[in-house]
This record gives C-alpha cells, sequence and structure tokens, in this order.
C-alpha cells in the first residue's frame, strides 16, 4: 500500500484519463488530401510529433496551439507544399477538446476520490484540456495545463508548479501518466514518485527511471492506493 502521508494523486490527462483516439491521424489524412500528397500518414505525423516537442521545449514558451503551427510549417517547408500551414492546422486544432475518457477512469476515480485530493496536470492549452474534462465528470478537484503554468512536463517547473499551487511537498503526491519521457522522467526528476499507465505495453527505453509503479490501466491504481 502506498504510505499514509500522500494526501494527492496527479494525473496526466492525455493516454492516462482521456483517450486522444484516432483523431490526429484523421487530421493528418485531411492535411494530406488537401495538399495532395502521396505520404504515409503515420510517418508524417511521426515527424509532426517530433517537431512539435522540439517547439514546445524551445526557450520561450509558446500555447501549444502555436506550436502546432509552427512545427506543421517546418514540415510543409520540407516536403515543399504550397497551401498556408496555418491554416490547415485547424484539422488538428479542431480534434482537441473533443476526446473522451477511458472506459475505467470514472469508477477508479470515484473510489479514490474518497481518500486524495483528485488533480489533473497536463501538457495542453486551458480551453480544450476544461472542455474535455468537462465532457468526461470525472471527479478532479484541480486542473493545472501546461498554458497556465507556461512549462511543458518533463520540465521540474511543471511539477513545482503544481505541488506549490496545492500547498504540497512532493513526499505528499504521486503523479500518474502514461509518458515514459514527460511524466515517469519528468515526474520522478522533480522528486515526485510515478505510477506509469503502460496502455501499450511498451519496455522502457534507455535512461528513463523505474517508475514506483507500473499498470496496464488504471484499476491497478485500487490494488495500492
Amino acid at each position: 500500500m502506498i504510505d499514509d502521508g500522500v494526501r494527492a494523486i496527479l494525473f496526466d490527462c492525455y493516454g492516462t484519463l482521456i483517450s486522444t483516439g484516432n483523431g490526429s491521424i484523421t487530421a493528418v489524412q485531411k492535411i494530406l488530401k488537401v495538399n495532395q500528397a502521396v505520404l504515409d500518414e503515420r510517418e508524417f505525423y511521426s515527424l509532426w510529433k517530433r517537431q512539435m516537442r522540439e517547439e514546445c521545449m524551445s526557450r520561450t514558451f509558446r500555447s501549444e496551439a502555436e506550436c502546432f503551427a509552427a512545427s506543421l510549417e517546418k514540415l510543409y517547408i520540407r516536403y515543399n507544399f504550397d497551401r498556408d500551414a496555418r491554416t490547415d492546422v485547424q484539422y488538428m486544432l479542431d480534434t482537441l477538446g473533443n476526446r473522451h475518457r477511458f472506459e475505467e477512469a470514472a469508477d477508479v476515480l470515484n473510489q479514490l476520490r474518497e481518500r486524495y485530493m483528485l488533480v489533473v496536470a497536463s501538457n495542453s492549452d486551458e480551453l480544450p484540456l476544461r472542455e474535455d474534462l468537462k465532457r468526461s465528470k470525472l471527479p478532479i478537484e484541480r486542473m493545472f495545463s501546461s498554458e497556465q503554468l507556461r512549462a511543458y512536463k518533463p520540465d521540474r517547473r511543471f511539477f513545482e508548479q503544481v505541488l506549490t499551487s496545492i500547498g504540497l511537498s512532493p513526499e505528499e503526491a504521486v503523479y500518474v501518466g502514461d509518458s515514459q519521457t514527460d511524466d515517469v522522467l519528468g515526474a520522478q526528476g522533480a522528486e515526485l514518485r510515478c505510477v506509469w499507465i503502460n496502455r501499450l505495453q511498451e519496455s522502457l527505453v534507455p535512461g528513463i527511471p523505474e517508475p514506483f509503479r507500473e499498470l496496464s490501466d488504471l484499476t491497478g491504481l485500487l490494488d495500492f492506493c
């Protein structure tokens, strides 16, 4: 069991509580279609995600929407697309705020809220995160977006600001997330224990520390929380 000093469970949102589904791939399909481009959609999306991460990790903070647009612009230059990337990025932005919770999320969180403060802290702009959480009807007490915090995971400032805002030390909280880099590495770099939700049954990549726990879905939280 988790120790008695833990007062809050902090959750990543997307891929942990709420599924991103196929929206991103569908958006890429539309982008390639309007550009009449015969490219592998998953390869294009993988490159976009990589470029997006670089934009988010740049020294000057920019919103997720701006990072999506800036990273797509660079891909348009790479592939010599003639269209305006800042117009076409709307295909992706339209998928945000329209996502749904994982099946087990409501039941698990409704049980956990009897003992812990439940907080969401996510790499996301404020509005889509708020809309997705409202639709999910999950019992979340506090919500923090990267837009609000002006920082993206795995930057330890992201986690430190959340803890400061809720008035807890790292020892009084546990972070739950699905990303090896953003969540496992990031949270533990901020001295938080991290529960890794490994829905895809991945292996830890070199350089990622062992998480406090590894679970296939949220249900396993009830075994030790």
